[in-house]
């Protein structure tokens, strides 16, 4: 099981990487005509030299993209070959091709200027393992976290029409904003999401009479991620 979760998790992270590169130059990654995956790094490298202004391309054998490459080249028979692509490979494997994936996609995106998402952590900073997830650099270390709660002016939480945005904690207890019957508050979701500071479970919004959103988050350092 172990063998498995780890071919798995290196082809996975491959596969982030790759999308990534995808949605940084504005390519269709369900279009064949636009896809990377066939000689990936010659078909990157053109799309790099395509740009304006063109960018020069990167050496994959040469650092800092090299320790990537050595995860590209593990995955490649993980991907073609299965289990006969190495039945037993370590567990640390797997920790190191999530690592090395994020380093890879961070430096790809400041490479074309765009910004990195607030899921990636901070540059250089290093994985708690074996550590509490909340002890992580989860989201740069910014942002908001799991306990604000915001009130808007007429709601009442007694009231059975006031919405409640509610985040759901790793512990499954809620927090919740209280909007009145009506509020828009799509707006507010994607804020706390584009905001969040420490992993959760999940989003929620509802009244007493109905659920409007049932939103479960699969994040890392949450075992279940049902709500």
């Amino acid at each position: 099981m172990e063998g498995l979760a780890t071919r798995w998790t290196v082809q996975t992270a491959w596969a982030c990487f790759e999308l990534a590169c995808h949605l940084a130059l504005g390519l269709n990654p369900l279009d064949r005509s636009q896809q990377l995956s066939q000689g990936f790094w010659v078909k990157l490298n053109q799309k790099l030299a395509q740009r304006n202004p063109p960018l020069g391309p990167i050496d994959h054998k040469a650092p800092p993209w090299d320790d990537w490459h050595l995860i590209q080249m593990e995955r490649h028979p993980f991907a073609h070959l299965g289990a006969g692509g190495g039945r037993f490979p370590r567990r640390d494997d797997a920790d190191l091709a999530a690592e090395e994936a994020e380093k890879a996609i961070r430096r790809l995106l400041s490479l074309v200027g765009v910004s990195p998402p607030r899921w990636l952590t901070i540059s250089g900073a290093s994985w708690p393992r074996d550590g509490s997830p909340l002890q992580s650099n989860f989201g740069g270390g910014s942002g908001m976290g799991i306990s604000g709660t915001l009130t808007v002016q007429s709601a009442r939480a007694d009231d059975p029409t006031t919405i409640r945005l509610a985040i759901v904690a790793l512990d499954g207890k809620e927090s919740c904003d209280l909007y009145p019957a009506g509020f828009d508050w799509k707006p507010r979701v994607e804020q706390l999401l584009n905001g969040l500071g420490s992993p959760i479970r999940g989003i929620r919004v509802y009244d007493r009479h109905q659920v409007y959103l049932e939103e479960p988050l699969l994040m890392w350092g949450a075992d279940n991620p049902s709500p």
